[in-house]
């Protein structure tokens, strides 16, 4: 997921979000569910253990257990390494067991590929998930669309907009013929496309597609009401764009009420809500109100999200921007000073959203001189 400062049009988020629960939907509020899961952790460990004693280390019998762990470790819990090691062990055990082109491969691929896609590692994801289509592709596979939509993702999210809309469409073509235009499994596709034209300023059509994802959500079973939740977050991206201000207020306000009662005050979705909510009392001038929104987001995040995820790093820097042009340049200047070196850690010197901090903290130190 990316965070959007006041200045670009926001191109809308969630991706990786809906693509983890389109693996993983279960029931229940997500941080009640990552606590059932954790007590479940250890269980996880001696249902492998009885496996490996029943089969063997590397019989193919041992895959569900694997996956389904690993999938856990990823979704619910963020152990990322943890669950690379058992994704990489089934896709030797694939590879072994079913050879390297065959479907089950596959599934491993995409598997891989999403797990380093959502750690920030895409130039590594990409050729896993082209191998994936490809395999499914040619074997005619009916997940083939889903593989098409997981591409399309990771193109989108890597400014490759053009590419991933065709990819986009051509799933949703895919998804619609195979299970009709009210079925929840277009919602991924749905809503990566509406994010492509929301870069576009297409808006109309992507708001659009947007209201038919919160619709399908809505009315299917609860697990996808969390997705609603999260497009609603695309929505009011999409009207802030499109100066539809006092609209995007008013779902911003549904969202945080909603989020609160729901999974209550320390939710990290709620964080997600409430800095949104920030950049835009900002756009509005309302430094006041978007200076609370940010702290009480930063709040939570301290408590519940690691520092270094890409999400903590640009509500920091949105957070020290504010300050800045708020005047207020000594609580500023660390903050900006301390997302600049995490965006560093996390996406290199030469990546936008660290030369973004940079640029903030430069103009933060000119003016302070200025003034001084």
């Amino acid at each position: 997921m990316r965070h959007y400062p006041p200045s670009p049009d926001n191109a809308g988020r969630g991706d990786n979000d809906l693509q983890a629960d389109s693996y993983h939907l279960r029931g229940g509020a997500p941080e009640r569910r990552a606590n059932v899961e954790s007590e479940r952790h250890p269980l996880y460990r001696q249902w492998l253990a009885l496996a490996e004693k029943l089969y063997g280390a590397n019989d193919k019998r041992v895959l569900g257990v694997i996956d389904n762990f690993a999938l856990t470790l990823q979704v619910n819990l963020a152990k990322y390494e943890e669950a690379e090691a058992l994704m990489r062990r089934a896709l030797a055990i694939r590879k072994a067991a079913f050879g390297k082109n065959s479907l089950e491969v596959a599934k491993s691929y995409e598997h891989l590929g999403v797990l380093l896609t959502v750690t920030n590692r895409r130039t590594k994801a990409e050729p896993l998930l082209r191998k994936a289509l490809a395999i499914r592709g040619k074997a005619g596979s009916p997940e083939t669309a889903s593989s098409m939509v997981t591409l399309a993702n990771l193109l989108r999210e890597t400014d490759r907009q053009k590419e991933a809309k065709k990819l986009f469409r051509r799933a949703l073509k895919m998804q619609e013929k195979a299970y009709g235009p009210n079925s929840t499994k277009l919602i991924t596709a749905l809503n990566g496309l509406a994010n492509c034209l929301n870069v576009e300023r297409k808006f109309t059509e992507a708001e659009t597609l947007y209201r038919r994802v919160i619709a399908l959500s809505d009315t299917g079973p609860s697990p996808y009401r969390n997705v609603g939740v999260k497009v609603k977050h695309n929505l009011a991206a999409l009207l802030t764009n499109a100066n539809r201000l006092s609209e995007a207020e008013e779902l911003y306000k549904s969202i945080v009420a909603f989020e609160e009662k729901t999974y209550g005050p320390n939710y990290p979705g709620l964080a997600v809500t409430l800095s949104d909510f920030g950049v835009l009392a900002h756009i509005q001038g309302h430094f006041t109100e978007a200076e609370q929104y940010m702290q009480r987001a930063m709040a939570i995040l301290d408590k519940k999200g690691p520092e270094r995820e890409q999400f903590y790093v640009s509500t920091l820097a949105s957070l020290g921007k504010l300050l800045a042009e708020m005047g207020k340049f000594e609580k500023a200047e660390p903050i900006l000073r301390r997302a600049v070196k995490l965006a560093e850690e996390l996406y290199g010197l030469k990546q936008k959203e660290t030369a973004s901090a940079l640029n903030s903290l430069s103009i933060l130190l000119f003016n302070a001189n200025q003034l001084s």
